[in-house]
């Protein structure tokens, strides 16, 4: 027995399902004993006046192309006085055994019964709350019936396929949506009517985002109900969370690290810069050249333990109130030299009154990092932009963009690595540094290429409130 056939039987005012030209295809006791003995073998239009037949036609084909609920007053019978019926009409499901489910009311029983006025209300009223609240949650719920056609959505799933209610109800979920988490859904429908026990997955949706999918059976006290309901959760938010997590503690372990390896090499190194300098001193002249490469290494070991120490142990961030502006040309100021040692140009384009909260030493350092690795990736007589926009969702924005060869897919999943490196001689960990310091603000950052060309950076952090 269908959902349908169910409904008109249990219903305690005369029912039946019809079909598209409103013959009776099925009837509850109630509706034959108002239709008559033959009530299958006749149409909803018999027990109707013949002035009303015309609109209750027309009333029905406007029923075909939409999801409302179809309330229309008639006049019932040839006899006088005519009684007033009111015929409450949905469309069914395609798939069903009809096109229709009809109940009749005669009005003027129910007029002259309060109980059955007031049973007529509760039931409106508790219908009418039933599809808000369904509407209301704000996961996407679908139900399929035994052969996986929709019959009944959420607006929250409405939203997620993108079309209307009359385009979803009756069909097929494979009409609905051929991409998650449409193809998951369909998949653990089958799976869970199967094994009569709930099924879940996550999936990945057209726009890269993470979705939880979970399908059990809609009433799981009727053997005979094969009805599925199927729940979307998007966990993207969770799974970013949990990345970022975890990213964390990799790098507080790895920061313990390398942090005890640099002070450990930091000391012999200032040994073996303090005995070259002397060796120097009573070097032959003609040796100058040598000392300049060892003085060069020597510097570039500085720099990477210095590096190491500040990825490792750095110092607790002192926040107060300041300008992305300020920053920015701090930071541009101090790679200037870099910029004309290398024939690079540096435009700012900034808006000097945005107001954030910040470190400005640790800020002005992952921004300069920025500028500093664009520049060495630029090509002679290119120029580096450095633009910052706000209050976009609550952030501002700032871009560090350069004309050199970009990145390529391999690169950006591991640009922010500790010790990945594309530069000879660099040390691999000033893009770390900068995802350090951008965390420590409650920013975020991402690596990309440029529209024109070129690679792109872009932080985001949180407005000052």
């Amino acid at each position: 027995m269908t959902d349908e056939e169910a409904a008109v039987r249990v219903s305690p005012l005369p029912a039946a399902i019809l079909s598209k030209d409103l013959a009776f295809l099925n009837v509850n006791r109630a509706m034959a004993e108002f239709a008559g003995p033959r009530a299958k073998g006749r149409t909803l239009l018999d027990i109707v006046d013949l002035r009303d037949r015309a609109e209750l036609l027309e009333d029905f084909g406007k029923l075909r192309s939409t999801s409302e609920s179809l309330r229309i007053e008639v006049r019932l019978g040839t006899e006088e006085p005519q009684p007033v019926g009111l015929v409450i009409a949905r469309k069914l499901p395609r798939g069903a055994s009809g096109a229709y489910l009809a109940h009749l009311v005669d009005l003027a029983s129910i007029h002259r019964s309060e109980r059955w006025s007031q049973l007529l209300q509760d039931f409106e009223r508790a219908a009418s709350e039933w599809r808000r609240t369904f509407d209301a949650v704000e996961l996407p719920i679908v139900i399929v019936d035994a052969d996986l056609n929709v019959t009944r959505i959420n607006r929250a799933a409405r939203m997620l396929v993108g079309k209307q209610y009359a385009e979803i109800i009756g069909h097929g979920i494979a009409e609905v949506g051929s991409t998650e988490p449409w193809h998951s859904i369909a998949e653990l429908s089958r799976e869970v009517r199967k094994t009569r026990s709930p099924a879940a997955r996550q999936v990945k949706d057209p726009s890269d985002r993470t979705l939880d999918v979970l399908a059990m059976l809609f009433n799981t006290d009727d053997p005979g109900d094969n009805r599925v309901i199927s729940i979307v959760w998007d966990v993207s938010a969770l799974i970013d969370l949990q990345k970022r997590l975890e990213q964390q503690r990799t790098m507080a372990t790895m920061g313990a690290l390398v942090a005890g390896v640099a002070h450990e090499v930091r000391n012999p190194l200032f040994a073996i810069s303090a005995t070259v300098d002397a060796m120097e001193s009573m070097a032959d002249p003609g040796t100058k050249e040598y000392f300049e490469v060892l003085r060069e290494e020597i510097d570039r070991m500085t720099n990477l333990m210095q590096d190491l120490l500040t990825y490792g142990r750095p110092s607790a961030p002192v926040f107060e109130g300041t300008t992305v502006g300020s920053i920015i040309e701090s930071a541009i100021r101090a790679s200037s030299a870099l910029a004309q040692k290398q024939n690079v140009r540096i435009r700012s384009d900034v808006n000097g009154d945005i107001g954030i909260v910040a470190d400005r030493e640790r800020l002005t350092r992952a921004i300069q990092n920025l500028v500093d690795n664009a520049i060495q990736h630029s090509p002679a007589g290119s120029e580096v932009s450095v633009a910052a926009s706000g209050r976009k969702r609550g952030n501002v924005e700032i871009r560090v963009v350069d004309h050199g060869p970009g990145f390529t897919a391999d690169v950006i999943s591991r640009v922010f690595e500790p010790f990945f490196s594309r530069r000879k001689g660099g040390t691999g960990l000033g893009m770390s540094l900068v995802q350090q310091i951008v965390t420590e603000h409650g920013g975020e950052v991402s690596a990309g290429n440029a529209a024109a060309g070129g690679g792109e950076v872009l932080i985001r952090l949180p407005l000052a409130r």
